[in-house]
């Protein structure tokens, strides 16, 4: 996903499943899974999980 306003500067390669967020500027390849935030992009190398939350070990009051 490209977010709105987001430029990709040169021969970039994004990475399967990433995000770009609205009005970064990616000027790097980005690796699989990775979410891309900022001008300069950071988080390049942050991934995404499918994983659900562990249930909460805390009792319900």
């Amino acid at each position: 996903m490209i977010g709105a306003g987001a430029k990709i500067l040169g021969p970039i390669t994004i990475g399967r499943d990433s995000a770009v967020g609205a009005n970064a500027v990616v000027v790097k390849d980005a690796p699989a899974e990775s979410i891309l935030t900022g001008v300069p992009p950071r988080g390049g190398t942050g991934t995404r999980s499918a994983k659900p939350n562990p249930p909460s070990t805390q009792p319900n009051i």
